[in-house]
């Protein structure tokens, strides 16, 4: 199955270490039908963390690749290590993505990990989902939660989901933009009504969604401001500007371990989150020295960028890269403008 560039999203997943950054992985993996049951990191099956060092230390220490299929849309996610010994694998993909996923511990909030990753991706202008994990754990406050990530992180933190219950009788959460509530029955999320005792914080958290949708338009602010309601499309397109501009950083909460949350996020990833062929042209350097831009077209010369390079004694190096235009098969020759040699695509 093909997909052009409109329908493809890279999205790495960044975290403290602990927060359950894989533990989310393999929960979306589970939900698009990717693998048929869930691992975990206890039981050393995971599907991003296979390598024997992981296993045994029971922590990502490389960064590994979780495509999936969702909507007829392709989601490349990219499991980054949490550890601060691994930051290079952080800074590298972070050159790499137009979109993540920051994992909070619910149980344990803001933590160091956080911020630097918040930072990092802040800096390179990457729009970022907010996953609240561990909801289901005692003694989680989200007031206090928010307030905090506000504080430490960013004001335009927002929540597009709110949670349901609290502590062990955290039974799911209202999606604010689509003013749905999603129950946990034990085994999945199922639709429900928003409690009563919600209805107020949600609605206002709703208005607060589409005041700042109708600040990216005049004739939106007018209909807004006339009492006219905006149109889920209206509201769709204009918090997809927001989070692409950096204007808006979208908190969903859920567990990942109890799967809630995960349809939710994977469509807000498809909905908000951009695609290739909404990124800037590339800037390159041909064979003779001279700057040229490359567009992410699948009719363009191919073109390619090396995040990351691995060695072992079996397969010798090994590059991984990311298509940036064209087509790339075996068999191919591409040219390395960085050290002047030409590679031939082996495998």
């Amino acid at each position: 199955m093909s997909f052009t560039p409109e329908l493809i999203r890279n999205v790495a997943v960044l975290g403290h270490q602990g927060s359950g950054k894989t533990t989310l992985v393999e929960s979306l993996a589970y939900k698009v039908g990717l693998i048929s049951e869930k691992g975990s990191i206890e039981k050393k099956n995971t599907i991003s963390d296979y390598l024997m060092d992981e296993k045994k230390k029971q922590l990502s220490i490389s960064s590994s690749i979780v495509p999936l299929v969702y909507n007829d849309h392709k989601i490349n996610l990219i499991d980054v290590p949490g550890n601060d010994d691994f930051i290079y694998e952080t800074i590298g993909i972070t050159r790499l993505i137009k979109g993540a996923i920051l994992v909070i511990d619910a149980s344990r909030g803001v933590q160091i990990g956080t911020v630097k990753h918040f930072n990092l991706l802040k800096k390179r202008g990457v729009p970022i989902f907010i996953y609240i994990n561990k909801m289901d754990k005692e003694n989680v406050n989200f007031t206090e939660l928010y307030e905090e990530i506000v504080e430490k992180l960013d004001k335009k933190c927002v929540p597009f989901s709110y949670p349901i219950g609290r502590k062990e009788n955290f039974d799911g959460f209202v999606n604010v933009v689509e003013l749905k509530a999603r129950k946990y029955n034990g085994v999945t999320c199922e639709d429900d009504e928003i409690y009563e005792d919600k209805r107020q914080i949600v609605f206002e958290l709703h208005n607060r969604l589409c005041e700042a949708v109708a600040t990216t338009d005049d004739a939106l602010l007018e209909k807004f401001f006339s009492g006219e309601e905006l149109s889920r499309d209206e509201i769709r397109q204009g918090l997809r500007k927001g989070v692409l501009e950096g204007e808006l950083y979208p908190i969903i909460v859920g567990s990942a371990a109890k799967d809630i949350g995960i349809n939710t996020l994977l469509t807000m990833l498809v909905d908000y989150l951009p695609s290739p062929a909404d990124l800037k042209p590339y800037v390159a350097t041909d064979e003779v020295g001279n700057e040229v831009e490359i567009k992410t077209e699948i009719n363009s010369e191919a073109s390619l960028y090396v995040f990351k390079n691995s060695y072992s004694s079996y397969q010798g190096l090994t590059s991984i890269f990311k298509v940036n235009s064209g087509v790339i098969k075996v068999g191919d020759e591409v040219y390395c403008p960085n050290n002047d040699k030409t590679y031939r695509i082996s495998t």
